[in-house]
């Protein structure tokens, strides 16, 4: 900022002090609170103090304090979006995970709902000074309290304790600091979330403090989202004028939370954010100047970026998943760049962070604020509006205006007149940029309750006549139907909905509404009411179509059990189990259950937490399970003990050493050092589930060896300077020809299992395929994949469950194949997974019994999760499939160039040449071999149709051979089950180093275009040819008895 500028700034501040004092003759005491107030000094100090905020949340029981390691990498975010999901305590994140020098912890949910309904708002109450039992509305008169008093300047201090702490300079490497990955599919590092930007003009008359999201860019410098028509984007345009390239600007993190409110709010243009919340809350922000430039930030805030922005240079922000609940594909446009040139900070720093997605998050509690600003505006217009509500199920983007019916008749106005007067008004002003539609309801209507408004509309506005669109006023971009859609991503996509009926206009109700409040005598009611439980009714806390505030969830009356009821179901004709605190009834299921009954007999009557979360997501129990089947919660009390008593499982659970021993991901180089990754750090259980075979791992070992026995045949002096791997199938395009083949209860590996292998996946240019017994429910995998996916299905005993899997994967339209496993009717014995678990007796009603008495043949997780196979199916199950779906079917298992021609000859799309990992047969031939004798015997089938291959496979040099062969694509699957160890980070870096490893292989053989080049002259089989077989034995024939 300039000399003049500074100075500018200082006369404007005494002329604002000198009007404060003109204008109220009770002078600073005239700010003092409104009895709506908190009673204790600290809850009404916690407004200005972003640690002292945090320490009252804490005793109001509304924090989770972290003390684990936590990874900024997803996990963070993970946290953050479930707790605004599920209505959770704030978490603190007092361990993350790359904090180094008191940078930094983390804090998530500032402004997000809470669980209790008589605190529903809580937080945000909090935040402004309040009681936590603060209503809605009382919280919206309390953030306008700004506007109705003179600005209160803010109070310059020498230093505070953002003053801490200084890196300037050589010194600041933002790819150094936890920076958090809040979604899988962000275009980056999202470091500001919840900070708040500070611009000025260039005379000093005007700072603007706002939220916008910024992500890193480089070491030094940030690209950050900036909205045209918006504060900040008005102040760039001053700088530019003044012929500027850059301007100062300054990002506060951990600010006075009453700040953060104020920043998200449609101020109206010209008003310091500092001036109005010091107005709001009664007495003056202390601010301190920057180190590199002479804006003023708060001087308690946690931490501070400072430097410039530049006016000119610009760089790609996005994609982001934003608060509206959609994500799309490389949304990304170009905006600014923000340099830092000194970062200040507290001891022990904390860094706020929103992680926006669907209800309920800061995005969208702020958003709703927004309808107190369009209140005042139809106020301030004299227009016949007596409320206004923004809900959070429309995401803050509709708003509900309750009509002074009385006054709008006085106006002699039609709804078409008075509809586009209002919307002219409220849409040309920024307090509605974020308001898509306006609701005008009557008397009869509860704005405030969701329920009333969606009777309303749909009774009320006839689609089209009483609708009012405006494409002429601004947009918001941001709004996916604006942003994806046909129209002008800027301009228009608003409109009003009347739901008042032509008679209203002219004063005449002749109609209301049909409920039990309004159908039914007071003596009538009255008598219902006093007699509702005892007719055998629950009570009711409120009438379900009123309300007084914000859609509340339905409260459920949850029973409380107790250790000894529980303990009283512990026989297979009544089987209770406690899962994460919950307890289910599993009489009815157990005999069904994918895994076996075995296993939920074992835990009958008591705590099968740790069992039940080692393989499956804690979502799944009640996908699977009928809502009767959930008896209640376990009483908390007892749920301590019940995990002290359950059964010991050491050999399943890795120690927290085994955990820290994964070297960084940058040493592993290739996919074997992520299986010695994994031996180190999954549990003994795990491990052995994933690396087994059958019986002596003979065919299993063999996979790989055969292959090994393969030689490459180069040619050189080949052009490779460019080489393209790329292929489709069934219409998924794949970067390179590898898929992640299926594998059951892939959350054995970690890392959220199938959801990462999704991701990952996608991430990296191929697709995966799920299996039938996967450790999350299909809903959660599938919302899990962005694009496409193949799915594994081993056909069901109880073909109806088989039946409601392949409807759901073709409704998703994600699933382009299926896969049908036939190779294992039964489940051989896998000894290696079967040791760890025999090892580990189980109590059966009270006794230490086998799995099932008389059952020698071991526990393994393998065979318990395919109990539910049906062993009848023959090749014309084809018919059945095709009834179902018209995706391409798949036989996967096909160990025989006999059952390949059969099954192109029975109308398959396709096969997949497995031997089940060598988790099948034992002794079955090598995946490899199948190939081979596919060419050999009937070559035609390769030529028509799709042939997948898996079993073995480790080195890119591997893939080339099979594509050679004649395979159209390779599934790996243990790999990548290994690779979990590292999170989708490391489903990611094994796919880069497999597709590397292809690529380098095809050109030391001269080959530029994979799927094109691929011959078999660039092998050489000679070391196997002998062990290729003819159709028919050579000799032997079948001995007749």
């Amino acid at each position: 900022m300039s000399r003049l500028a500074i100075t500018r700034a200082a006369a404007l501040t005494a002329q604002r002090v000198k009007a404060v004092n003109a204008s109220s003759t009770i002078g600073i005491s005239g700010y003092r609170q409104k009895s709506t107030l908190a009673s204790q000094p600290e809850h009404i100090a916690a407004q200005l103090d972003f640690r002292t905020f945090i320490d009252v949340l804490r005793k109001d029981g509304d924090l989770a304090e972290i003390n684990q390691e936590i990874d900024p990498h997803l996990e963070v975010g993970a946290i953050v979006r479930r707790v605004s999901e599920v209505d959770g305590k704030a978490p603190l994140f007092n361990n993350v995970k790359g904090a180094k020098n008191g940078l930094w912890r983390m804090f998530g949910n500032a402004a997000s709902l809470r669980r209790s309904e008589d605190q529903r708002y809580g937080r945000i109450a909090r935040s402004l000074g309040l009681p936590p039992n603060a209503s809605w509305k009382a919280i919206l008169e309390r953030s306008q309290e700004g506007k109705a008093r003179p600005p209160l300047p803010p109070r310059v201090v020498s230093t505070g304790p953002c003053k801490q702490n200084k890196i300037s300079g050589d010194d600041i490497d933002l790819h150094k600091l936890p920076a958090p990955m809040l979604h899988q599919a962000d275009g980056g590092k999202y470091i500001q979330s919840y900070g708040v930007h500070v611009l000025t003009t260039p005379d000093g008359s005007w700072t603007n403090w706002s939220i916008f999201r910024g992500m890193i860019h480089d070491s030094k410098r940030l690209v950050c989202l900036v909205g045209t028509g918006q504060h900040n984007a008005i102040i760039r345009e001053k700088w530019l004028k003044e012929g500027k390239t850059e301007m100062p600007w300054a990002l506060a993190f951990g600010v006075p939370p009453a700040v953060n409110l104020a920043a998200a709010c449609p101020i109206p243009e010209g008003v310091s954010e500092a001036e109005f919340v010091g107005a709001m809350v009664g007495q003056p922000l202390e601010v301190v100047k920057c180190e590199t430039n002479d804006l003023m930030v708060p001087a308690n805030s946690e931490i501070v970026f400072e430097g410039t922005t530049s006016l000119i240079d610009k760089a790609y922000e996005g994609p982001f998943e934003d608060y509206q609940g959609l994500h799309f594909d490389d949304d990304k446009h170009l905006h600014p760049l923000f340099t830092v040139n000194a970062i200040t900070y507290r001891d022990d720093a904390i860094m706020p962070v929103s992680v926006p997605g669907r209800i309920t998050d800061e995005s969208h509690t702020t958003a709703s604020m927004a309808s107190e600003e369009l209140l005042m505006l139809c106020r301030k217009h004299d227009l016949p509006i007596a409320d206004a509500f923004a809900p959070l199920e429309t995401m803050a983007t509709w708003c509900a205006l309750k009509v002074d019916v009385d006054k709008l008749t006085a106006l002699n106005t039609t709804s078409q007149e008075f509809c586009e007067k209002l919307g002219r008004i409220l849409f040309n002003d920024k307090s509605s940029m974020l308001i898509n539609r306006i609701l005008l309801f009557g008397y009869d209507v509860d704005i405030r309750n969701f329920k009333d408004i969606m009777w309303a509309l749909v009774t009320r506005c006839r689609p089209g006549q009483d609708e009012y669109v405006f494409e002429d006023v601004p947009g918001f971009p941001l709004t996916p139907y604006m942003s994806h859609g046909g129209g002008n991503p800027k301009m228009g996509g608003k409109a009003i909905s009347d739901c008042l009926f032509p008679m209203e206009y002219k004063g005449e109700r002749s109609f209301r509404g049909v409920d039990f409040e309004r159908s039914y005598t007071k003596e009538v009611k009255d008598r219902v009411l006093a007699n509702w439980t005892a007719m055998g009714f629950e009570e009711v806390e409120s009438d379900s179509n009123t309300s007084v505030d914000f859609p509340r969830k339905a409260r459920k009356m949850t029973k409380s059990i107790s250790a000894v009821e529980l303990a009283k179901h512990d026989k297979p004709d009544n089987v209770w189990i406690a899962v994460d605190g919950q307890v289910y009834d599993m009489t009815e299921f157990a005999p069904g259950h994918p895994g076996g009954a075995e296993v939920i007999y074992q835990h009958a009557g008591s705590d099968a937490s740790a069992a039940y979360n080692e393989v499956h997501a804690p979502s799944l129990i009640r996908k699977a399970l009928e809502p009767q089947c959930h008896i209640g919660s376990l009483d908390p009390k007892d749920l301590q003990k019940l995990k002290d008593d359950s059964p010991d499982i050491s050999a399943t659970t890795p120690s927290m050493t085994e955990t820290q021993a994964r070297p960084d991901l940058n040493s592993i180089i290739n996919l074997d050092d992520f299986e010695a990754v994994a031996s180190r750090c999954l549990s003994k259980k795990a491990m052995a589930f994933i690396s087994s075979g059958s019986n002596d791992n003979m065919t299993r070992d063999a996979n790989r060896s055969i292959l090994n026995r393969i030689w490459l045949r180069p040619e050189v002096m080949r052009d490779v300077t460019k080489v393209t791997t790329a292929t489709n199938l069934f219409g998924v395009d794949l970067d390179f020809p590898v898929y992640i083949a299926p594998t059951g209860a892939a959350k054995t590996g970690g890392a959220e299992g199938e959801l990462t292998l999704a991701r990952g996946a996608a991430a990296s240019g191929i697709v995966h395929c799920f299996a039938t017994p996967s450790s999350y429910p299909y809903s959660e995998i599938l919302e899990a994949t962005p694009k496409h996916c193949f799915f594994q299905l081993y056909v069901n005993k109880d073909r109806r469950k088989s039946e409601t899997a392949i409807r759901e994967a073709v409704a998703s339209g994600k699933v382009k194949a299926i896969l049908v496993t036939v190779d294992v009717p039964v489940i051989p014995k896998r000894e290696a997974d079967e040791r760890v678990r025999s090892s580990a007796p189980m109590a059966l009603a009270g006794v230490n019994v086998s799995i099932t008495a008389g059952d020698k043949k071991g526990g393994g997780l393998a065979r318990q999760a395919a109990s539910f196979i049906d062993a009848s199916i023959d090749w014309d199950i084809i018919t059945w499939l095709r009834s179902l779906c018209s995706l391409p079917i798949l036989v996967k298992g096909i160990q025989t160039a006999r059952d390949a021609k059969t099954a192109f000859l029975k109308g398959y799309d396709g096969i997949v040449l497995s031997n089940h990992g060598g988790r099948a047969a034992d002794h079955a031939p090598p995946a490899i071999l199948i190939l081979l004798e596919i060419q050999k015997n009937c070559p035609e089938v390769l030529e028509s149709m799709e042939v997948l291959i898996d079993g073995g496979f480790r080195r890119g040099a591997d893939v080339v051979k099979a594509i050679c062969l004649g395979a159209s694509v390779v599934g790996l699957g243990r790999p990548f089950l290994y690779s979990l160890t590292y999170g989708q980070e490391g489903v990611e870096h094994a796919i880069s180093i497999l597709r590397d490893e292809v690529e380098t292989a095809m050109r030391l053989c001269g080959m530029t275009n994979l799927m094109r080049d691929a011959h078999p002259r660039f092998v050489n089989t000679l070391d196997v040819d002998h062990l290729v077989p003819q159709e028919n034995h050579p000799y032997a024939t079948k001995i007749q008895a």
